[in-house]
């Protein structure tokens, strides 16, 4: 997650704002990362296919 929020900031996508969000998930086989911020308001999905990892229930970040 810190990694999303360096190449945010190394690209230049959006200016990042002091506070960062991240809704953790599973589907399947898949971890589902929903990264979002207010202002400027930015929201981004990442899906990642990992499994060993066990997510019981949803998590806030």
């Amino acid at each position: 997650m810190w990694s999303i929020i360096d190449n945010l900031n190394e690209k230049g996508i959006v200016e990042v704002d002091y506070l960062q969000v991240f809704k953790l998930r599973k589907e399947g086989a898949s971890i589902i990362i929903e990264h979002s911020q207010e202002e400027p308001e930015y929201k981004a999905l990442y899906s990642l296919e990992l499994q060993d990892v066990e997510l019981d229930r949803k998590m806030k970040i």
